[in-house]
């Protein structure tokens, strides 16, 4: 072949190549436009960044893992892993038949966030990104069963308490008694803080602070309970870890 024809040929590729970017975008550019997605999910999944509010402390992995929770992962969240979450038919317990609307519902109520997202906007499609990307393990619909009406426990064991406050409660509040390390400001220190204010605003007896606290964690910001704390279903915390709980307080 001649040099003047595969100077041609040469030209005639890159032209080609030039005239599909025009049409389509480069072979590559769909999969930077992709990864760039997920790791915008993905931040958005670990951060704050899901809710523009001064106030919130919270990230989606606050209260959900991304994957199945390994051995060396023995914290006790709220809400259910979100792998598969994409292919589930409902969300919230039931509660809720779209994905965007129970993430809007997650934005608002322990997020502080006041606009929802739709689903045009670009935080809706990364999340959606890096939740599509995670393997389908848990796609089905999943158990929340809400305890409606708070009901007293007996005390449960208290070494088995130390390790459930470690596991649930100290990545929001912060150590026992001092709240050191807690999220923010303003969540209270456990269980001092919240003894002290139930006490001495409402003239709470001892019997009546424990069933606050039950009904806390089971009805978190929900069932006339105030705040943005998230509920712990009976799938999440079982009774008897919850009276464990109750006892390392000191609530009896």
């Amino acid at each position: 072949m001649s040099a003047a024809k595969a100077s041609s040929r040469a030209v005639t590729a890159v032209a080609t190549c030039l005239a599909l970017v025009a049409v389509a975008g480069c072979s590559g550019e769909p999969e930077v436009e992709r990864r760039s997605a997920l790791d915008h999910g993905r931040t958005l999944f670990s951060s704050t960044e899901a809710s523009v509010s001064p106030l919130n402390a919270y990230s989606c992995s606050t209260c959900h893992a991304a994957e199945a929770q390994g051995a060396g992962d023995t914290r006790i969240l709220p809400g259910h892993v979100l792998a598969g979450a994409v292919d589930r038919s409902t969300f919230w317990g039931g509660a809720r038949n779209d994905l965007l609307t129970s993430i809007n519902d997650c934005r608002y109520y322990f997020m502080n966030a006041t606009v929802p997202w739709t689903a045009d906007d670009e935080p809706a499609k990364a999340l959606y990104a890096y939740l599509a990307s995670l393997p389908k393990t848990a796609a089905g619909p999943l158990p929340f069963t809400v305890v409606e009406v708070a009901q007293d426990l007996p005390a449960g064991d208290r070494a088995q308490g130390a390790s459930v406050f470690e596991r649930s409660c100290r990545s929001c509040h912060g150590a026992v008694h001092t709240g050191e390390g807690r999220l923010r400001d303003g969540i209270p220190a456990l269980p001092d803080e919240s003894v002290q204010s139930l006490t001495r605003a409402y003239g709470f007896t001892k019997d009546e602070v424990r069933l606050t606290f039950v009904e806390k964690v089971r009805h978190g910001a929900f069932l006339g309970v105030y705040g943005n704390m998230p509920p712990y279903s009976l799938e999440s915390l079982a009774d008897a870890d919850l009276s464990a709980l109750l006892a390392y307080l000191e609530l009896y």
